[in-house]
């Protein structure tokens, strides 16, 4: 039957049913370049058509990394990027990876956010990245469909005992897939099809 619907979809010039893809690293940023340090993205998926630099709420450093350099900031600040997903695609978040470490007074917890809206929230790292120890972090957030067009995700730091006391951020990765998006139009001849098909099948 999938042969059948598979077939009808090629002959009216639609795309096959794709097969569920696998997670894989949908971009990076290592922080680190030529010159030593940049917030720019190291690498994007081909259907990310624009990713941008890290920002801060704060003052933006550039501290060793747990290789090369990392992102940093004093004190409780939020650290933000964007990507726009390619016309037609949906991106599926299934987690993000990255180490942190943090100084005896900086921040303990984070919170990440997609638009806005919390969907991750950060381990206790009170003592696991405390000095010169950097903490492999990784989670799944709470997303259940797929992300398009511009996306903005945030993440959040907690906690600083002072404004002095500082959190880095290195190897960020977030992992996933990204796959085209049936035209709305397409359900309700898509159901059809596998009807067809379905009677066709008993028929033989």
């Amino acid at each position: 039957m999938k042969i059948i619907i598979n077939i009808t979809l090629f002959m009216l010039g639609l795309p096959a049913i794709p097969a569920v893809a696998s997670a894989s690293i949908l971009i990076l940023y290592t922080f680190d370049d030529a010159n030593g340090f940049t917030p720019e993205a190291e690498y994007s998926d081909p259907q990310i058509e624009f990713a941008s630099a890290w920002e801060s709420s704060g003052i933006l450093r550039n501290f060793a990394g747990e290789s090369g350099q990392a992102i940093a900031h004093n004190g409780d600040n939020v650290f933000s990027f964007n990507l726009e997903v390619s016309p037609g695609y949906g991106l599926n978040l299934d987690s993000l990876g990255f180490w942190a470490r943090r100084s005896s007074a900086g921040s303990t917890d984070w919170i990440f956010s997609v638009n806005g809206t919390p969907k991750a929230t950060g381990i206790d790292m009170s003592e696991a990245s405390e000095g010169v120890q950097f903490s492999n972090v990784l989670l799944e957030p709470e997303i259940t469909e797929p992300l398009s067009g511009e996306v903005l995700f945030t993440l959040e730091t907690l906690g600083a005992v002072s404004g002095t006391g500082t959190f880095r951020v290195d190897n960020f990765k977030l992992y996933g897939s990204v796959s085209p998006i049936p035209e709305p139009g397409a359900f309700a001849l898509l159901a059809g099809l596998i009807t067809f098909a379905f009677v066709v099948r008993r028929r033989q």
